[in-house]
């Protein structure tokens, strides 16, 4: 009974070692085609691309129709073409871009992509949806919107995108409520896709900030519109400044007020100076500096000796920049003052200042 366990146990190592030497031969012939498979592909693409590069100069030269380009290829060299047409509709601007983009709104390769969005698998979906994008295929809205749903991450944000680069503000909202409601896109991501809409987004996050509940998006807006200084938005910013609790909004809030130079919120941002976060303090400073307030010189001096380091450098830049006499002012701290806090700050800015920093 022994021996004839013993026999079982060798014959099954054979069979596995055999079954493992199989495995490895299908592995080594299956590696083999998938190369094969993509060397050939590379010769193809290398082969239609070189073909493609003198029809697309005679296109933009005005010699060949989009549809002589396009009729003459069979659909199994669409892929091939997009993948062509990428670097030129990235690269090319202004009229020759217009007409570049003709070869796939106006041609047959606008229902294939269509398709492709509507039924293709997660790749080819979110492939469709970054051509459409790219070639501002205007006429796309609807189906790029239906998919601003879709289950997968990618497809959903270059259908944002994409509406983003046709400048398809209408699909704003639709966007921030499926940011907010689903989480597809990362606080990035959407930066992204706003900024590329453009100044064109401001009237429309305004619009959404006045309604918006959620502070993180809330805060996403505000570096938006102060991105671009959209001034109109200075009330609604001040508001928030004014009536939040929470110090990581106002302090985004106070940046966008700096950068729109927004006048009126003066008053708050001088009450903001004895604020106890020293965030506060020292982002009011940088915003009272680029809107520019001559009655608190002495307010920036005493806050050379605040106790955050930050708040003194910004107090220390402010006086450089703002007064007539704010630099002798450092110079003079410099030479006679005894806190050792308001001289190094005073240091730094001048040292700095000095060597065109």
């Amino acid at each position: 009974m022994d021996w004839y366990t013993g026999s079982n146990f060798n014959d099954l190592i054979i069979f596995l070692v055999w079954g493992l030497a199989l495995l490895v031969i299908l592995l080594a012939i299956y590696c083999f085609w998938l190369r094969l498979i993509y060397d050939l592909r590379g010769k193809k693409r290398k082969k239609l691309f070189s073909r493609w590069e003198e029809i697309i100069f005679e296109y933009l030269d005005r010699k060949k129709l989009p549809s002589e380009i396009v009729e003459s290829m069979p659909k199994s060299e669409y892929d091939y073409f997009l993948d062509f047409i990428k670097d030129y509709l990235i690269v090319i601007k202004g009229e020759d871009f217009k007409r570049l983009s003709v070869l796939i709104n106006q041609t047959k390769l606008f229902s294939y992509l269509i398709n492709k969005l509507k039924q293709g698998n997660s790749q080819m979906r979110s492939d469709a949806a970054f051509f459409l994008g790219l070639a501002r295929a205007y006429k796309a809205k609807e189906f790029l919107r239906e998919r601003l749903k879709d289950r997968n991450d990618s497809v959903s944000y270059n259908c944002a995108l994409s509406l983003a680069k046709i400048g398809d503000i209408d699909a704003v909202s639709d966007i921030l409520i499926q940011y907010r409601n689903c989480k597809n896109y990362s606080r990035d991501s959407l930066l992204c896709i706003l900024f590329e809409f453009g100044n064109s987004v401001c009237q429309s996050l305004l619009q959404h900030l006045l309604k918006e509940k959620e502070d993180s998006l809330r805060i996403l807006i505000i570096d938006v519109l102060g991105h671009y200084r959209y001034f109109s938005a200075g009330k609604a910013i001040l508001n928030l400044l004014n009536l939040s609790n929470n110090n990581e909004l106002r302090i985004h809030c106070i940046k966008a007020i700096g950068r729109m130079e927004y006048i009126e919120a003066l008053p708050t941002l001088r009450r903001c100076l004895d604020e106890p976060d020293c965030v506060i303090r020292s982002q009011a400073i940088s915003a009272i500096g680029k809107i520019g307030d001559i009655t608190i010189e002495n307010k920036l001096v005493e806050k050379l000796g605040d106790e955050n380091w930050w708040v003194r450098y910004r107090a220390a830049e402010a006086l450089f920049s703002t007064f007539e006499q704010g630099k002798e002012s450092l110079k003079d701290i410099l030479a006679h003052s005894k806190n050792k806090k308001a001289v190094s700050a005073a240091q730094v800015i001048l040292t700095e200042k000095a060597m065109g920093v």
